[in-house]
């Protein structure tokens, strides 16, 4: 009998089927699948319903994209000032300001430049808690119209600026203070001290 030839086709070893394929996703990003068809084929129950998730791992001293405030004209942050105004404003996340937020920015505005203030004596001020103060101040989305980079820890230390104790957020608000004549030194201390406060 005449042997038999070998096909010039390559030859494809066949992939085990009981154990699922899936190719890794790219780096900084994690990748969940869920569809009926796929979950017919690894043998778990299918979802309700069809769904596709992807999430970006970012670093957390990247979560929040922030606008650098430091190059912004604040005469062309629009601030809203009437009641119909303000309830129809919304964030870049789609929220509604809360009274005490505009509570907190309507005080704020009237720090003027060149003078601090700190968020112990803000909220003994508008009767409220330093932390409420400086929750409010971190979500500003008018900086630096409504100028929070004025306000410092009451040990005049400079503080946090934006959600953010260090990097590239916190030299925003060394710059925008040095703009205004107010320094700090390398451990971060208001130069000046006690003579620079503003109090209303």
């Amino acid at each position: 009998m005449p042997a038999r030839s070998e096909s010039s086709s390559p030859v494809t070893a066949a992939r085990d089927t009981s154990k699922p394929y899936s190719r890794p996703p790219a780096k900084g990003t994690s990748v969940h699948v869920e569809t009926p068809r796929a979950s017919k084929r690894l043998g778990i129950p299918a979802p309700a319903k069809a769904s596709l998730a992807v999430k970006a791992n970012r670093p957390k001293d990247s979560r929040r994209n922030l606008p650098a405030v430091d190059k912004i004209d604040p005469s062309t942050v629009v601030f809203p000032v009437d009641v119909l105004s303000r309830s129809r404003f919304r964030t870049g996340r789609g929220k509604a300001l809360t009274p005490h937020q505009w509570k907190v920015y309507d005080f704020i505005l009237q720090i003027p430049p060149g003078r601090i203030s700190t968020y112990g004596s803000i909220s003994k001020t508008l009767s409220s808690s330093a932390q409420a103060v400086g929750n409010a101040l971190r979500e500003n989305p008018f900086a630096p119209r409504v100028p929070c980079h004025r306000v410092i820890s009451t040990s005049l230390h400079i503080g946090g600026f934006q959600g953010s104790t260090d990097g590239i957020e916190l030299e925003r608000k060394v710059a925008l203070c040095k703009r205004e004549g107010i320094l700090f030194d390398d451990k971060g201390m208001l130069v000046g001290g006690k003579d620079l406060l503003w109090s209303p």
